[in-house]
């Protein structure tokens, strides 16, 4: 009988190895896709790595505890001190006004005065509720609402972060009227695309309450990596947060003119002129002649109207008198045109008046 060889003996281990389930599994799912199986990385199409997100290249002081508030966040306000001529402006949103409201990064300086309200870590919801407990010392000029960036990791969907966003913008109105709406700071973490999208939502929603809103988002490119620091969220204390701080101060101040030259003038008053006042006669009116007693005719033609007066005045009927003409005096006797009769009763007329 013949001896079994070693190439034999091989042989059959090899075929023992492929009859193992195991082994049969993974043959057949190799023939059926090179790639669906770890040992087909080895010998099928090979499989390129997922990119990991990339990381900013800036760098970002250490951050110091602010006491807690309301929404259980970190919480900070700054209020700037009164000046005459500067306008107030407040700044409301989460981390990224941090930087400003612990002075690290300085605002540009000029003509306006800002204040910071930050939460840090906060979204849409929680910034309402600080919203509704904040106090301030006087009503600032113009509310610069940052939008919610912490609503692209909270929120489920993009709907449900434009009903919270909508919620705060309710809640900010409902304070102040002079409101509005700056873009959030993009993120080297999240895709473009959903920010976008989220962008938008955010904007749909400021258009329903007729509010401004700035597009920040070009100022902040996304291959400028430097400008964020290391975690690819927060800008950069370096170089990103001064960029932040130009954009703010230029879009504030552009937004300040384009109201004061919408807003309506006073018209000046005309010139006043001198009016000499228009007396217009329509007719001439008859000015009534006051009743009196005195006698101003003299004359024949008068004495009947003269001894009704006299009648109704003494109730007495006055009648001729004649005197002789011895009486009257010498001067008197001769007058040209008028008889004696006549002029003794001018006078009987005059005495009795008097």
């Amino acid at each position: 009988m013949p001896r079994k060889g070693k190439r034999s003996q091989g042989q059959t281990k090899r075929w023992r190895a492929l009859a193992d389930p195991k082994v049969v599994e993974c043959v057949s799912k190799l023939l059926v896709d090179p790639c669906s199986s770890s040992l087909g990385k080895t010998v099928g199409q090979h499989q390129q790595p997922e990119a990991p997100p990339p990381r900013g290249t800036g760098w970002r002081y250490r951050v110091n505890k602010w006491p807690l508030s309301v929404s259980g966040r970190s919480h900070k306000l700054v209020i700037p001190a009164e000046f005459p001529g500067k306008e107030f402006i407040l700044l409301v949103g989460d981390s990224h006004l941090r930087s400003f409201a612990d002075g690290v990064v300085p605002m540009p300086k000029g003509n306006l005065s800002f204040g910071f309200m930050a939460t840090p870590g906060a979204c849409a919801d929680q910034l309402c509720a600080e919203m509704k407990h904040v106090a301030l010392s006087r009503d600032p000029d113009l509310v610069v609402v940052l939008a919610p960036s912490n609503n692209l990791t909270v929120s489920r969907t993009i709907q449900e972060a434009g009903a919270a966003f909508r919620r705060y913008l309710e809640t900010v109105c409902d304070r102040w009227t002079n409101v509005v709406v700056a873009d959030f700071i993009p993120r080297l973490t999240v895709a473009k695309g959903y920010q976008d999208m989220m962008r938008h939502e955010f904007q749909r929603v400021a258009a329903d309450f007729r509010l401004t809103y700035w597009h920040w988002a070009d100022h902040f490119p996304l291959n400028s990596v430097d400008l964020w620091s290391h975690d690819g969220v927060h800008l950069g204390d370096d170089k990103g947060m001064p960029r932040l701080a130009d954009v703010i101060w230029n879009s504030t101040y552009e937004h300040l003119e384009t109201l004061a030259h919408k807003m309506p003038r006073m018209a000046s008053p005309p010139p006043s002129t001198r009016v000499s006042p228009r007396i217009v006669v329509k007719r001439n009116a008859q000015v009534p002649r006051r009743p009196t007693t005195e006698w101003t005719c003299v004359g024949s033609s008068m004495k009947v109207a003269a001894a009704a007066a006299l009648r109704e005045k003494f109730h007495l009927p006055l009648k001729p008198v004649y005197f002789s003409h011895k009486g009257v005096p010498s001067d008197k006797r001769a007058t040209p045109g008028v008889s004696t009769r006549t002029r003794i009763q001018k006078q009987v007329c005059i005495f009795d008046e008097y």
